[in-house]
């Protein structure tokens, strides 16, 4: 991670904050950072690495006709975790054998975790970049729990089902037109009852002049586009709070939680 990026990023953040007497932001900003500090200290208690590694099958590789790959940023910097959410969701997820999927896992440390705790863990990043740069935990997990790959084409994962697949702050970037793929790859790799959780963000996010989301929806939109047409996947609230999601847009939160019946 690159310290010095993210400290600028952060503290530049914070001082708008202040200075717009946004106080009640603030306390937000301040709850998640402590809850994340509380369940990094006793998160080393669960540990049981899984050494488990897994196959993919995809003709796709790199979205090299992504804005976020050709105008690397997220997948350049970001290396988000929250170890309050994987605990939440070790204890919600009774399979024998529990199985997690990351779509856009840039820099792969929220794959990392659930691996350290025993699950089978897959993150999918569209863009090379971090594993060309060895980046964060591509230099260790490369091509056995990070890969390389499109999700808006076909690709398949050997094996498992999994319990449980997320999205940060991923479908915005998806051109609406490849968004079926994209649940179709959701849905033939989620296990029956298991879960998947996404946050979207509705805002323009231009880089060097290109804009990364492709597909700004309202929160009621996307359950709309998924009710429409997956109803596969069905609405369940699973007590998410800001302090346990692992990336969300502070200005506009947008949650999915869903359900394979």
């Amino acid at each position: 991670m690159n310290i010095k990026f993210w400290t600028k990023y952060y503290w530049t953040g914070f001082c708008r904050i202040v200075c717009s007497g946004n106080f009640k932001r603030l306390f937000q900003i301040l709850n998640v950072l402590v809850n994340k500090w509380f369940y990094s200290s006793i998160f080393w208690y669960y540990k049981n690495p899984n050494e488990r590694y897994c196959g993919i099958n995809a003709n796709f590789s790199i979205a090299d006709s992504s804005p976020d790959h050709l105008c690397p940023f997220g997948t350049k910097y970001d290396n988000s975790t929250n170890r309050k959410f994987v605990l939440k969701m070790n204890r919600l997820v009774k399979s024998y054998s529990p199985a997690f999927l990351d779509l856009g896992c840039s820099g792969g440390q929220l794959v990392a975790d659930f691996r350290s705790i025993g699950w089978i863990s897959v993150g999918l990043e569209g863009s090379d970049y971090s594993f060309r740069h060895e980046r964060a935990n591509w230099k260790k997990l490369a091509y056995k729990n990070l890969f390389v790959c499109d999700i808006t084409k076909f690709f398949q994962i050997s094996p498992p089902k999994f319990s449980l697949i997320t999205a940060w702050e991923v479908l915005e970037h998806i051109k609406t037109e490849d968004l079926h793929q994209v649940f179709r790859n959701i849905i033939r790799h989620l296990s029956i009852n298991g879960y998947f959780i996404a946050s979207t963000a509705q805002g323009s996010s231009v880089v060097d002049g290109v804009e990364l989301h492709q597909t700004r929806w309202s929160n009621a939109e996307w359950r709309k586009f998924i009710e429409d047409n997956f109803p596969e996947l069905t609405p369940v609230d699973l007590g998410l709070t800001p302090s346990s999601l692992v990336r969300y847009d502070f200005n506009d939160p947008s949650i999915l939680t869903y359900q394979h019946k």
